[in-house]
């Protein structure tokens, strides 16, 4: 554990240092917001209308901005030789991989709650009364999305063409937490409530842990260190 805070450190003081990854985040993400926004607008779309599209806008702007900072961030490393560094120290894969996980989770969460605050005010609508709900709901979807995102990352290190590969093959593997997290947030606005029986919720958990067990067990083969 101590290993892991260790790393964790030592990846938020780079972040906050150089901000590749959240002026990427954040920076897509807000105008994206923006020029979406400009659309629906122009569409002289009612009231009802934006609301069943937002939800499906805000997934697609935080697929589109976190898939690059991803991509950004893993190059990042490639350049410096940091894994071979870390592997060097002894230190295990699997304390990496939580390291990369909880970075991750933060810089998503840090871009997609600025998109949310935004993209609802521009389109007239209120996450305020379902706001506990709603980040719950974000945690498990970007935990999901970084859970796979890291471990696909560190294959795509050995190729070339890593900045187009690993978007191909991340995005059809985000379909069903994005289908998931669209479906529950439009019943999130619409009951004002989130129901935790419902089959989409379940098949939301039923992702986050497959793609988490996943990272645990292969990300050692993903960066070479098997």
């Amino acid at each position: 554990m101590r290993r892991v805070l260790d790393l964790v450190y030592k990846d938020f003081v780079i972040e906050f240092r150089n901000r590749e990854s959240l002026v990427i985040v954040f920076g897509l993400s807000v105008l994206l917001a923006i020029l979406v926004s400009f659309g629906v607008g122009s569409a002289y779309l009612d009231p009802d209308e934006k609301q069943r599209i937002f939800p499906t806008l805000l997934w697609m702007i935080f697929v589109f901005s976190a898939s690059l900072s991803i991509v950004r961030s893993m190059r990042s490393e490639e350049k410096s030789d940091a894994l071979t560094g870390l592997r060097l120290t002894g230190i295990s894969a699997n304390c990496v991989y939580a390291s990369k996980l909880i970075l991750g989770l933060a810089v998503g969460m840090f871009g997609h709650i600025a998109c949310s605050i935004l993209l609802a005010g521009l389109l007239d609508q209120s996450l305020v009364p379902v706001v506990f709900e709603f980040c719950v709901l974000s945690l498990l979807v970007i935990m999901g999305y970084v859970a796979i995102g890291v471990t696909l990352s560190g294959f795509s290190l050995s190729s070339k063409l890593s900045a187009m590969l690993l978007p191909l093959t991340l995005i059809p593997l985000l379909f069903p937490l994005l289908f998931a997290a669209i479906e529950i947030s439009m019943q999130l606005l619409l009951d004002g409530k989130l129901d935790y029986g419902s089959s989409w919720f379940v098949l939301l958990l039923v992702f986050d842990i497959v793609y988490l067990l996943l990272g645990l067990n292969l990300y050692s083969f993903a960066i070479g260190w098997e």
